[in-house]
């Protein structure tokens, strides 16, 4: 891919979006149970992208530690109902005193 002269942005994309997320599929899951051999060998595929590319990459390590801190990010903060366009769809309000909803 390097050969084809690809600006190193593209070759970033590419990496994350194939290599790296089939690395960390459910990487929170599975990471904190492998081995230091295990990691060294993820590492090392990193490392081979790396070269490939000729682009810096995130570590295996970096990727996980981002995850669990994106996980942690999304338990911790309330979630809101969303809205939708469409003139079908009504969330119903419901009034925390007299617990009667409104459309």
């Amino acid at each position: 891919m390097r050969k084809a002269h690809l600006p190193p942005l593209i070759l970033t994309t590419f990496y994350r979006g194939t290599i790296e997320s089939i690395l960390s599929s459910c990487i929170t899951a599975w990471f904190g149970n492998c081995t230091a051999s295990d990691r060294k060998t993820l590492q090392w595929i990193v490392k081979t992208a790396e070269m490939i590319f000729g682009v810096s990459l995130p570590s295996i390590m970096d990727v996980y530690s981002t995850r669990c801190i994106r996980k942690t990010a999304l338990w911790t903060t309330p979630h809101t109902p969303h809205t939708h366009s469409s003139p079908s769809c009504h969330l119903e309000r419901v009034d925390p005193v007299s617990r009667s909803g409104t459309l």
